[in-house]
């Protein structure tokens, strides 16, 4: 029953390998679709493919919301008239589907420690091209900042990667039964939050406190008085420290938010003259002129928007921010459908986060962090992000149906890859 992992493993090396040799493989090789776009489609059909023949049904408790989504993607094109991009986006959703069905099929099969285990050996690739080419290369030097983030095309596709290598090794970390095992994952645990750092995007490490904030709300709720009387001192003398040695850093990369959260309206200005400002690398610019441009439709533009991805075309760039675009692009009703799908979606990490499976603790924060990057740059839009929710989802999917089976199986002294895996 080793194959589907084989399957799975394959497929993510091969994906990380190719996003790392961007130079080449989002060149096109035929007419509009580049290698990389190739592979994905026949990824698609493969996944699909097998999961047809093992008869296994897409998991799709988000299937509606999705569907309602992609819905709305259609009748923006259609009533628009832009079709460009409407089919890539629409895959998106479906290689997210096919990916978290086979990873559920997966746990079920092979448990959860395997399962994460073939995430993470794979991400390390991701590690590995990092470091040595920071090592060969140095730092590049972009929008004033300096970022490690390998042969990739651009930091926040590694930042993605490495959230997923980050909640990968969370799950290993709660899984495993032997020490030996939970050193290596704790020390991969660290070098994940540094390899966060060196890539030093914004965005991943303001959704990466949020993710730290959900799961110490998550551990308040299963420990004692007195291992939260000893470990809270731990922590806030941790992060004390933190704040002196790096307080000075931390500002400076934090300055543009702070100083728009202090006087917002001094920055947004929706009326088509305002002033360019730079602040959050571009974004409040951005954003500006997409909701000026929204502000300027008619009704029907009002309520289905201007065309999904069409806003890079009329403004220049995309929109660095999910809601915005969804308003923008598909109108008040695709904005709806997209909330329904966070809304979705945050539930069942509320619900996780507040239950009691030590496996849904370790990965419903990341789905939380997802919303706060969507707030500054396009997760939806992002295979490496699709991959990440599509693992998250599928861990939280399997731990809801075997809690449904056998509540034992995610109790607090008895997680749930105790009884379904092992690292055997």
């Amino acid at each position: 029953m080793r194959w589907p992992l084989l399957l799975l493993g394959v497929h993510l090396l091969s994906r990380f390998i190719l996003d790392g040799s961007s130079a080449f493989t989002y060149l096109d090789t035929l007419p509009g679709l580049s290698f990389a776009k190739l592979y994905s489609i026949g990824t698609i059909a493969l996944l699909l493919t097998f999961l047809l023949f093992k008869k296994e049904r897409i998991t799709g408790y988000l299937f509606g919301p999705v569907s309602v989504l992609v819905l709305m993607y259609f009748v923006s094109a259609g009533l628009n008239d832009y079709w460009s991009g409407i089919f890539i986006e629409a895959a998106k959703w479906l290689y997210f589907f096919a990916l978290m069905s086979l990873t559920v099929y997966c746990v079920k099969k092979s448990g959860v420690f395997a399962t994460a285990l073939v995430f993470w050996a794979s991400l390390l690739y991701v590690l590995f091209n990092q470091l040595l080419t920071g090592l060969t290369h140095g730092p590049v030097f972009l929008a004033g900042q300096y970022s490690y983030y390998g042969t990739y095309g651009h930091e926040s596709d590694v930042s993605f990667m490495i959230l997923l290598f980050i909640s990968a090794t969370l799950v290993l970390l709660v899984s495993a039964e032997r020490n030996i095992w939970r050193a290596v994952f704790a020390v991969a645990l660290v070098y994940g939050h540094v390899a966060l750092v060196l890539c030093n995007y914004r965005t991943s490490l303001i959704a990466l406190a949020f993710v730290w904030i959900f799961l110490l709300l998550g551990w308040l709720r299963r420990s004692s008085v007195l291992s939260s009387a000893i470990v809270l001192p731990v922590l806030f003398a941790g992060l004390f420290t933190f704040l002196l040695i790096g307080g000075d850093a931390i500002h400076e990369k934090m300055a543009d938010l702070f100083r728009i959260v202090a006087d917002p309206g001094k920055y947004f200005d929706f009326s088509g003259n305002a002033r360019e400002t730079g602040l959050l690398s571009g974004r409040i610019d951005l954003w500006n002129a997409y909701i000026h441009a929204y502000l300027r439709s008619d009704i029907i533009g009002i309520l289905i928007g201007i065309g999904p991805t069409k806003g890079s075309e009329l403004i220049g760039a995309y929109a660095h921010n999910e809601y915005v675009s969804a308003l923008v692009e598909t109108g008040l009703l695709g904005l709806m459908a997209f909330l329904g799908v966070i809304v979705a979606l945050g539930r069942l990490a509320l619900k996780t986060i507040a239950g009691r499976s030590i496996v849904g603790m370790a990965t419903a924060p990341l789905i939380i962090g997802i919303f706060v990057m969507a707030l500054g740059t396009m997760p939806f839009r992002n295979i490496r992000a699709m991959m990440l929710l599509a693992f998250c989802c599928a861990l939280l999917h399997s731990v809801s149906e075997i809690s449904k089976r056998k509540p034992s199986f995610i109790s607090p002294r008895n997680s749930f890859s105790r009884e379904n895996s092992s690292p055997n």
